[in-house]
């Protein structure tokens, strides 16, 4: 399933770089999971547990899990419908609002149709994929501080990135701030703390671990995809 800001196109070496760094027994904490592209991958023989606030999306792995099957075709009128209407069938309301818009934006505008391809369709067997990965996680609906982790434990945040698209903090968007100082005190308890972001957003006193050379999902004004570094840093404990 599309998904807007999601991990697509390099989740399987990021989830290889985290697999590499889990110790035996250790818990795998996920907030921020969205589309799961990277927690499909991860090592299944240990405590999975992957959150959102985005209560929709959770609902929507939590229904895939039990076996719901997605619509394969999902019309301007049937998009529509469900826009007005979230409350009535939760894991519907994300497959449409992500899976059928344009960008995998949250309800950003219908996905037309192009040639032989259907959104509902790819995103439908997209999530079969994904299913496959996902037995055994522990799914819940949180933000990010509610969520309790175990002390030694690994968690693997991929955070809205800084100044983009849709994540203004001026426009009450996400709090990178707030959510640095969460995490270095995570990291001061004995939690490992990995988290995803741009290489020049990185925030001071913290530590590049792994790094990758990737296409932006949106397009510049001229219409092409420019290259930029997606990386992982951590803190250490002092």
């Amino acid at each position: 399933m599309q998904y807007f800001g999601g991990k697509a196109r390099i989740a399987k070496k990021v989830a290889e770089y985290i697999n590499g760094q889990l110790k035996e027994g250790q818990a795998y904490y996920e907030p921020f999971c969205g589309a799961c592209n990277v927690t499909q991958h991860i090592d299944a023989n240990r405590a999975r547990l992957a959150s959102d606030s985005n209560k929709y999306l959770i609902a929507f792995w939590q229904a895939v899990q039990a076996g719901w099957e997605p619509p394969a075709v999902v019309s301007e009128e049937e998009y529509q419908r469900v826009k007005a209407n979230k409350e009535e069938d939760l894991a519907l309301t994300a497959f449409v609002g992500f899976g059928c818009s344009f960008g995998g934006k949250f309800f950003g505008g219908y996905a037309r149709q192009k040639g032989a391809r259907n959104y509902a369709t790819n995103a439908k067997n997209s999530t079969r994929k994904k299913a496959k990965g996902l037995h055994g996680v522990n799914f819940s609906p949180l933000l990010f501080e509610q969520v309790e982790v175990e002390p030694g434990s690994l968690v693997y945040r991929d955070i809205p990135y800084r100044n983009t698209t849709g994540y203004s903090k001026a426009a009450g968007g996400f709090d990178h701030d707030n959510f640095y100082q969460w995490g270095k005190k995570l990291t001061e308890e004995g939690t490992t703390v990995l988290v995803s972001e741009y290489s020049h957003n990185v925030p001071e006193g913290a530590e590049v671990v792994w790094s990758k050379t990737s296409k932006q999902d949106i397009r510049s004004s001229d219409g092409k995809r420019r290259e930029t570094e997606e990386v992982i840093f951590t803190w250490r404990a002092n």
